[in-house]
Formats: structure tokens, sequence, C-alpha cells
């Protein structure tokens, strides 16, 4: 199973200033070698694991971060502290080694192992020895284990094994005070020098202590202290990587939110201005409705005055619906008009038909009837859009041609609408319809609008250079 302890506490220190410690174990690494001085915290983090690992077992919440992790064990055995009696006639030594002969009678897979100071007790070369053997013997099972020395034989065990790792209590050299984290990855020092001066033992005692330590030192020990000094670094260096990939996932995460929020808050207001548009449309629609059907009534006004009405009210329906985007067609692209073979821009959208201008026309296509003009002509506007004054009848001129070839009968009223709108607004005296020849649909729909508009004084079919039957020219009141 796996250990990761992320900033775990000891459950009975103060919360609040307790140092959290982060360790882990698994199937790659399965022993820890903690190293450090005394009152360091190596017996602290044997207690916090041990402790974490049962109560996670009873169920309990742990003082430790949500990303921690802690496997079951069948068996925990730990061997903590000195128990040494007079009343048994137990040294230390006898003390750790009766638990420790208890663990190797009864050790077995899936079990957690906690030694505090193995090895100690006794002659250190002696120690160590049975220190070793003692791993060596846990080695042949799949357990965790957590382990403290002072031995340097045992730090120099460790590098040589690839199933275990090395950690250390941090200490601040310059205060010569416990840090009390963990170091992962580093061997540590029991720093008796520093201390033993910081006590106020002599410093000539301390000096001559010194010459003696670098006299045994070999060269694998100053190796190794290197080699910690750099892996100290790294492990500041990842710390400090951590806090700054767990702060951009933070931030992500609130970006994320806010823009959520955002498209959210969007649709609503979009879903509020269309209710709200598009009850105004229907309210003013109903509106002028009624005022042209009394007026007709009452004759009071002439056709082009109502045809101003209809214009106006088209122009309020275009600027008050949301508009509506094509994929690749949208307000303002300069466009090719096949039937027409000219080009306008489109100025605006209505039920799914693209309102064009070109020349002095104002006219709805479909999109099979355009195409984007590539070679992007500017276009001069010769109309000047302005409000029709209710009353003044424009001055008839031109000749005005309305295409209906491709339409379907039932398009046929809609399109006339619009076009006699148009041409009663500019003042045009008559209009040049072409349906074509074909099935007679279409020019059956034009001559059935005809009979019913009140706006169309006369109509004929061309004669020789108009278009013959294929058009119907007609003369606006």
């Amino acid at each position: 199973g796996t250990i990761l302890l992320m900033k775990a506490k000891h459950p009975l220190l103060d919360q609040a200033t307790a140092v959290p410690i982060s360790l882990e174990l698994n199937e790659e690494m399965k022993t820890l070698l903690i190293t450090g001085p005394n009152t360091g915290g190596k017996t602290v983090a044997l207690k916090t694991v041990g402790l974490l690992t049962l109560m996670t077992q009873c169920g309990l919440l742990i003082p430790a971060n949500e990303t921690s992790n802690i496997a079951i064990f069948d068996q925990i055995f730990a061997d903590i502290g000195d128990e040494q009696s007079i009343m048994q006639s137990l040294s230390t030594f006898s003390s750790h080694l009766n638990k420790i002969i208890n663990m190797i009678e009864n050790v077995k897979n899936n079990t957690l192992v906690l030694l505090d100071e193995l090895g100690s007790g006794t002659d250190p070369n002696e120690g160590v020895s049975l220190a070793i053997a003692i791993l060596n013997h846990f080695k042949k099972f799949d357990i965790r284990m957590m382990v403290t020395t002072h031995y340097s034989e045992l730090k120099s065990y460790a590098y040589e094994q690839s199933n275990m790792i090395t950690a250390s209590v941090a200490f601040d050299k310059k205060t010569l005070k416990p840090l009390y984290y963990l170091q992962m990855g580093t061997t540590g020092s029991s720093h008796a020098f520093l201390i033993a001066r910081r006590l106020g033992l002599k410093e000539e005692v301390v000096a001559d202590a010194e010459v003696i330590y670098q006299g045994r030192q070999t060269d694998l020990a100053k190796v190794m202290e290197k080699l910690n000094d750099e892996m100290l670094y790294l492990e500041r260096q990842k710390e400090k990587l951590a806090l700054e990939i767990q702060e951009n996932r933070r931030a992500k995460k609130e970006l994320q939110e806010t823009k959520d929020k955002l498209l959210n808050e969007q649709d609503q207001i979009i879903e509020s201005i269309k209710q709200k548009e598009e009850k105004q449309w229907n309210q003013l629609k109903d509106e002028v409705r009624t005022i042209i059907s009394d007026l007709q009534k009452k004759k009071e006004l002439t056709n082009p005055e109502i045809a101003s009405i209809k214009f106006l009210l088209n122009q309020r329906a275009d600027n008050e619906k949301i508009l509506r985007f094509t994929d690749e067609l949208i307000i303002g692209d300069q466009v090719y008009i096949i039937p027409y073979q000219q080009y306008g821009k489109i100025e605006g959208i209505k039920n799914d038909e693209f309102r064009v201008v070109f020349g002095k026309f104002d006219l709805y296509f479909k999109s099979t009837d355009l195409r984007k003009d590539q070679e992007k002509k500017e276009i001069k506007k010769t109309i000047r859009q302005e409000k029709p004054n209710i009353g003044q009848t424009p001055e008839k001129k031109a000749t005005f041609e309305l295409d209906l070839r491709g339409y379907r009968f039932e398009e046929v009223k809609d399109a006339m609408d619009q076009a006699i709108d148009r041409a009663l607004l500019s003042g045009l005296a008559s209009m040049r319809i072409i349906h074509g020849f074909g099935s007679g649909a279409v020019r059956k729909a034009v001559y059935d609008y005809i009979r019913t508009s009140p706006y169309i004084k006369t109509s004929r079919f061309g004669v020789e250079g108009e278009g013959l039957n294929g058009v119907t020219i007609i003369t606006l009141k």
C-alpha cells in the first residue's frame, strides 16, 4: 500500500503552531530512513505516521491535506522511545531488542513497521551491524517501514538500496535550532559540535573534537554532505514550484468560474432583450395595422402614403429584432447578386432573407442568390434614406423591375408587397414584373395579386422588346 501524507500534523500538538510534514512510501520506495539532531522531530514524525494510520483505519478524520492517502495495514509494529527497566534488569538496548524480536517472529506482508534509533544503546560498530541485518530481514517482506538513526553507516547503507529513501529533519545552522519539517532525499547531521558550542562546552574541547572527526571522515561522507546540500536546494525549489502550480490551478479555476458566470449572464440579458423587443414590436405592429385599416376605411390617405407607413413598419422590424447571422453572410458584407448580376451591400437580415442595397434598389434575397464579393468593390450609395413624410407623394419617374423567376407560388405575394411598397415610396409610375413562361404558376400568382391590390392601376403583357408573355407591365395609382 501507499502512505502519502501532505502537510500532516501530530493530532495532539497545537495545530496552530505545529510544523506539518510531508512524506511518501510506496511500491518503489518501501523504507524511509530519517536522520538529524536530537529534538529535531524524528520521533514526532514516526508517531505522526503511526497515529494517522490508526486514525484512518478507525474511520477518523486526520489533520492533513485532502490530497493525502493512507493504506490499510494488517499489522502495525512500533518501537519508539526508551523503556529501560531496573525492576526487569532491562537496558535501553535490551528494551529495543525485545520488541524487535517480537516483530521479526510475527512480521508478514502488508505490515507497517516504525523503529526509533535502530541499533542504539550498545557498541556503535556492533549496533550498526545489527541494524543492517534487521533491515535486510525486513526487506524480504512487502512491508512499509520508517527508521530513525544517528549512524552514518546506516545513511550509506540506505543510499545503496534501491527501495529505500532518506530524509532529514531541517536544522538552522545560524540559530542552532531545529526547524522540525522533513527534507525528503537528504541525510542530516547530528550537529553535535554546533550544539555543544551553544550549550557552552569549552571551545578548545570542541575544536579538538572537530580535528579528530575530520581525520576519521571518509571521502564518501564528504560526497554525501555535498549531495545533501544539493538535495536541500532542489527540495526547496520543488516546494516553491508546487506552490506556484497550486496557485495557477486556483487562478485558472476562478477564471473559468468567472467566464461561466459572465456567459450565463450574457445569455440571460440577450433573452431578456429579445423578449422585450419582441413584445414592443408586436405592440407596434398591431397599432400600425389598426391605424392603416382605419385610414383605408376613411380613405384619408393616398396609396403612396400607406406604403410609407408599411415601409416604416418593416424598417422598425429590421431594427428591433435580434440580428441573426448565417455562417457565411453577415450585415455589412459586399455581395454579388446572381439574378441581377450586380454588386450590393447587406444592410439587414429578416426571416432568413438578406436585405441588399444596390443602386436605387433595396430588396430581399435568399442566401442562394448571393455570394460574397471577393473583389471587395466599393458600392456608392445613390439613395438618400430619409423618413417619408405622410401626405407627400414622391415624384413619379423611372421604371422598376422585379424578377420572380425561380420563386414558388406562395412566395410571390410577399415579394410583390415589398416591391410595390418601395416603388410607391420611390415615386415609380410603373413596374416590370418578370415571371417567365414556365408552367404559369408564378404568372397566375402575379395576376391573382394584381386583381386584389388597391395600388395597381393597370396591367398588361410585355410587347416585342419587353419580354412578351414572360413579363407583365403594371402602372401604379
